[in-house]
Order: C-alpha cells, then sequence, then structure tokens
C-alpha cells in the first residue's frame, strides 16, 4: 500500500487597499510682529497603499503597507515622506503556534519603532512570546533612516490572556537616528533608549473589570542652544516613567461606571527658551498626576449622556475639569443623530502670578448628523456643528507670552495656525465606504479668522479569493 504525501492547500487571498487624500489648510495673521506674508497656504497630497497576501493554507502571508505625503504648494512646505511601513513576509513551520517573520515590520513595543530583520512568534491556548531583532528603519520624527547607519533594536514579549485575567510584558532596547537643519547642512547626532512595558487585566464577575500598567520609556531627545543661530545639540535619554491603572464596572445596560488614575515622571526636561540673554518663558516639567471618572447613563437605542470629572496634580498648578457629553442616536426616524460635549477647567497654582491662572480653559461643541442605514444612504456618516476652544497663554494652551508683557496674553503668536481644533471653528465631515469604494471629506473653517482647512480622501479595497 502506498503511501501519499499530504501537501499544503494552494489556497488563499489577496486584499488590497488603496487610497488618495488631499490636504489643504490656511493661516493669515497681519498683527505686529506676525511677519510676512499674512497670509499663508499649505497644500500636501498624500496616498495609502496596503496589500495583505495568505497562502499555503495560511501559513505564508505577506503584508505591505506604504504612507506617502507630498507638499504639492505653499510657502512653506512640509517635508515630503515617503513611508514604507511594512514589508514583512511570514511562514509558519507549525500552523497557528510558531511564526518566522523577515522583513520590515512594526516590532510590538510601547514607542514607535519599525524594524528592518527577522522577528519569531509563538502563540498557544492564550500563550504568546516573541524575539525581534534588526535595525530601526524609521527614526521617531518620522524620517527614512538609510542602509548606511545602522541602528541596532532588538526585544522581546511575553503575555497571557486566560478567560478571566491576562498578563503580557513586553522590553526593546534601541538606537535613533536625531536630525536638526536642512537634509544637506544639518546636525545628526545616534542616541540609545530601552523601553519596557507590563500589563495586566482581570474580570472576576462579569459585571467588573480592572486592570493596571508600568512603563518605562528612555527616549532621545535634544535641545538647541544658545541661540538659534548657533544651533548645537546634545543628545540625551528621557528617563520617562508612568503608571496607571483603570477600573470599570456594568450593572446594567443603561449604567457603566470608568474610573482610572496616572502618574507620570520624567527625569530630564528643557528648563525654557533662551532669547539672546533673557528666558522668555518656562516650559513645563511633564510631571503630573490624574484622577478621572467617568459615567455613562442612558438607555442604549435612545442615547447616552456621559458625565465626567478629571483632576490633575502639576508641580506648579493643580487643574480640575468637569464636563459631558449628550449623545442622541434616535429621534423616531432612522438616520439622524445629534452630539453636544462641553467642559472647563479651573487652573490653579503658581501660574496666576503671570496673570494667566485665573483664566481658566472651557471647550465645547454640537453637532447634529445622518448616518445611513439598512436602504436609506447605508454607508453614510455625515455630520455638520461647531466647536470653540477659549484659552489663556501658556502653560496652560499653545500661546505664547509677549515677551514685552508678559503679565498678558499675546494675541498674534499662535502656535497652532494649520491645527483649527484648538479654535472656534465650524465643521462638515462626511464619510462613505460601500463594498469597494470610500471616501471622506472634512472641512473647518475659522469662526473669526479667514483660517480653513480642507481634507479630501477617495479609496478602494479589493479582495480576491482562490
Amino acid at each position: 500500500m502506498l503511501a501519499l504525501l499530504a501537501l499544503p492547500a494552494l489556497a488563499g487571498d489577496l486584499d488590497v487597499q488603496v487610497s488618495l487624500d488631499a490636504l489643504v489648510a490656511t493661516s493669515k495673521n497681519g498683527d505686529p510682529g506676525a511677519g510676512q506674508p499674512e497670509s499663508l497656504a499649505s497644500g500636501d497630497l498624500g496616498m495609502r497603499a496596503k496589500l495583505d497576501l495568505t497562502e499555503l493554507d495560511g501559513r505564508f502571508r505577506a503584508h505591505v503597507d506604504y504612507r506617502g505625503r507630498q507638499p504639492v504648494f505653499g510657502q512653506f512646505r512640509n517635508s515630503a515622506l515617503p513611508l514604507l511601513y511594512r514589508a514583512e513576509a511570514r511562514y509558519a513551520p507549525v500552523k497557528d503556534v510558531l511564526w518566522i517573520g523577515a522583513g520590515r515590520f512594526i516590532a510590538p513595543t510601547s514607542v514607535f519603532l519599525p524594524i528592518d530583520g527577522l522577528n519569531v512568534t509563538y502563540t498557544r491556548k492564550g500563550w504568546r512570546a516573541g524575539l525581534f531583532a534588526g535595525r530601526r528603519a524609521i527614526s521617531t520624527g518620522r524620517a527614512n533612516i538609510g542602509f548606511g547607519d545602522l541602528l541596532p533594536a532588538v526585544g522581546g514579549f511575553f503575555g497571557v490572556q486566560q478567560n478571566r485575567w491576562g498578563v503580557d510584558a513586553t522590553v526593546a532596547w534601541s538606537q535613533d537616528l536625531l536630525k536638526v537643519g536642512a537634509a544637506t547642512e544639518g546636525i545628526e547626532e545616534k542616541a540609545g533608549g530601552l523601553t519596557g512595558v507590563v500589563r495586566a487585566n482581570a474580570r472576576p464577575v462579569d459585571i467588573l473589570s480592572f486592570g493596571g500598567q508600568v512603563a518605562l520609556q528612555q527616549q532621545a531627545t535634544y535641545y538647541l542652544g544658545p541661540t538659534w543661530t548657533e544651533a548645537t545639540v546634545e543628545v540625551q535619554a528621557l528617563d520617562l516613567f508612568n503608571a496607571l491603572g483603570w477600573a470599570s464596572i456594568k450593572p446594567t445596560d443603561w449604567l457603566r461606571v470608568d474610573v482610572d488614575g496616572i502618574h507620570q515622571n520624567v527625569a530630564v526636561y528643557a528648563a525654557g527658551t533662551i532669547e539672546g540673554e533673557d528666558q522668555v518663558e518656562d516650559l513645563q516639567e511633564p510631571r503630573f498626576t490624574d484622577a478621572r471618572l467617568r459615567v455613562r447613563i442612558g438607555p442604549p437605542q435612545i442615547g447616552w449622556l456621559r458625565p465626567m470629572l478629571r483632576y490633575r496634580v502639576r508641580p506648579d498648578r493643580t487643574e480640575l475639569r468637569v464636563g459631558a457629553r449628550l449623545d442622541v442616536n434616535d429621534f423616531g426616524v432612522p438616520g439622524p443623530y445629534a452630539t453636544v460635549q462641553g467642559a472647563m477647567d479651573d487652573i490653579r497654582g503658581e501660574s496666576q502670578k503671570q496673570d494667566v491662572g485665573s483664566r481658566d480653559r472651557t471647550f465645547g461643541s454640537a453637532a447634529v448628523g445622518f448616518r445611513g442605514t439598512g436602504s436609506v444612504l447605508p454607508g453614510l456618516d455625515a455630520q455638520l456643528g461647531a466647536s470653540y476652544v477659549e484659552r489663556a497663554a501658556s502653560p496652560v494652551s499653545g500661546r505664547r507670552v509677549d515677551p514685552a508683557n508678559p503679565g498678558l496674553p499675546s494675541t498674534s503668536d499662535d502656535l497652532q495656525p494649520f491645527t483649527l481644533e484648538a479654535d472656534p471653528i465650524v465643521f462638515a465631515r462626511a464619510f462613505y465606504s460601500g463594498k469597494r469604494w470610500f471616501g471622506g471629506l472634512d472641512f473647518e473653517k475659522h469662526l473669526s479668522e479667514p483660517e480653513v482647512r480642507a481634507l479630501v480622501q477617495f479609496g478602494v479595497l479589493t479582495e480576491v479569493g482562490w
């Protein structure tokens, strides 16, 4: 009797996604000291191409993920970013248990770490472990690293997730490339750092779950000084430590309560911005402790009321945030919905010496929308609304303090000219997703300034099986 060799079936599938987008932003500022020209504009074209291939009865997989950005016009153009995030092939010698991968992949760490190299993953009955090693492919500043720069990266992870509990840990060491200045004349430095994170979660009963995390990050950082014209670079490891915990209880379908807390501590930080021989303003020490309470109340079929409370302690001040959000999903007819939310920060502390601590931050937004269901425009989600932000000068927002009048906030030096969400705006947003085609539009207009931002996206999805 002849014994036949069982070969893996040559069955597989291919998923492809390609999308294009265009971003246009304008800004105008004619106040004294704002510089020339008064009006600025920027336009970028973006592209994403993603491919996932499965073959050999699921044992072989290939993945490609490319994301590019190309400036097309503007007085001060963005840098071109042709970034290949992933180009990896994986094979499973033991199906669904052992995977070996080679190529470019993003390591499962607590920081952004694309690697050109090898990785091995073992999974079985809720247990998971793996190792990875190679060279850093893209810097944390989203710049490609040439193959002539060998920046080693190595790490591993371990985890287990059972029915009621789970634990996982990841540790990695990698070098990063920091570059300041023009592409041909810039100053470059290399620095290495360690990252690690340990997480745990538990669900002892159906209505209660909780968990926590402890993380350490030694990310490379630099500062310029002592002046812009005499740029020097000092690279150092920023020892960032944070610990957080959370708990969630859901006694009924219409009530859920979430509490969480986080503490962040950093060993090194910048002392301030130097202009000539004077210190213009203090940069804030990135240490804080947060405690937050969130509640969700309401029948799921109709909507939710979501009150929240957050208390933050910093070395120089305290911030108490009180807010709420109301979501209405049912107006008696399919499709329409509405959302309203607002929050206020009560800021107190040493910053009051600059007459900014008494200026509390206020946030608010409201929108009405339509969500397609059934036979009525399925796949469409459109929204029209407005939002506002009222904020004082630094250190509690992105607005700079005027060096000539440190007691008064500057009205001309806003550090977010192209981030309109930081200002009062009206907006219109729509997204459509069908079986193959998808597209979106996001338009924002400043309420009091001639500033606009528009994003248009168009893409296609396709799937082939054999």
